[in-house]
């Protein structure tokens, strides 16, 4: 009779640890959804690699968020394949080549989810996978995206899938941290814009892109 005098005292006590652990990621505060199957083998084998080690990951103030750490290096030794890339104006084959859709992705995710950006870079020219202001490239050991909790009490889940012919992105958290965006464009050049990202009513970013001629 005591250990079932325990058991119903202690299980209210685990299910409510649960409940509490789980609580903070059960709003969708960000999805994105893009389809892959135009794109070539080694891409997507890049970017079904990048997907999985993202998928689950949590972001709290002790664990901020880091691109290159997370992904790791992409090398042939850990399953990355040579895949055209974009470098600068052109287009390369690098090993891991791809990815920078995948931290698109995420990157215009985060703003909606009301994350901080520590750290992002813009591609040069526009890119057919991602909008203007909203495309985010990464380099391993140069150029790196950076997510941080806007709170000491926030805290976040990101769920990424990919297979052979698209790849999901959501990302939970508290509804109380889920942002508006908005952009503007100001023609720089003949070939040359400047794309102003707002989260809420804040800049976040002025991007300068080439177009395509």
């Amino acid at each position: 009779m005591k250990n079932k005098s325990y058991l119903l005292i202690a299980l209210p006590v685990v299910l409510g640890l649960v409940y509490l652990w789980m609580r903070p990621y059960q709003a969708e505060l960000a999805h994105a959804h893009l389809p892959i199957s135009q794109l070539n083998s080694q891409q997507k084998t890049n970017i079904q690699l990048a997907a999985a080690k993202l998928d689950k990951t949590v972001i709290t103030l002790d664990r901020p968020f880091s691109f290159n750490d997370k992904v790791g290096p992409r090398t042939f030794e850990r399953g990355f394949l040579a895949a055209p890339t974009y470098v600068g104006n052109y287009t390369q084959t690098t090993e891991g080549g791809g990815i920078c859709l995948v931290a698109s992705l995420l990157y215009k995710a985060a703003l909606e989810a009301g994350l901080d950006i520590p750290e992002r870079h813009g591609h040069t020219r526009t890119i057919s996978s991602s909008l203007p202001g909203y495309d985010a490239t990464v380099n391993y050991g140069h150029q790196d995206l950076k997510l941080s909790v806007p709170s000491k009490s926030a805290s976040y889940l990101i769920s990424c899938k990919a297979d052979p012919y698209s790849i999901d992105l959501k990302i939970y958290g508290d509804p109380q941290e889920k942002k508006q965006l908005s952009r503007k464009f100001v023609q720089t050049g003949p070939h040359e814009i400047r794309v102003l990202t707002y989260k809420q009513d804040k800049l976040v970013s002025a991007d300068d892109y080439k177009t395509k001629r």
